[in-house]
């Protein structure tokens, strides 16, 4: 059985440090979206709306496995 390819959604240095350490294969892509938040949306709704946005903006369609994340800070 063939494994399906990694893509992580990220130029995040850290996030592609850590699939490094675990040794996992992987092609980094940087997803090229919009970052501006809704008007009035809320933190966890932003970061989990960029998250999906991250995701379908690098897949191919290809039956690859996608990892995409993002981080928000709300004080």
């Amino acid at each position: 059985m063939k494994n399906k390819p990694l893509i992580l959604a990220s130029s995040s240095v850290y996030r592609q440090q850590l699939l490094r350490r675990l040794r996992v294969p992987f092609t980094a892509v940087s997803p090229d979206i919009d970052e501006t938040p809704r008007k009035g949306e809320v933190p966890r709704v932003y970061a989990l709306r960029m998250a999906e946005e991250k995701a379908q903006a690098v897949s191919r369609g290809d039956g690859e496995i996608v990892i995409a994340g993002d981080t928000t800070v709300a004080v």
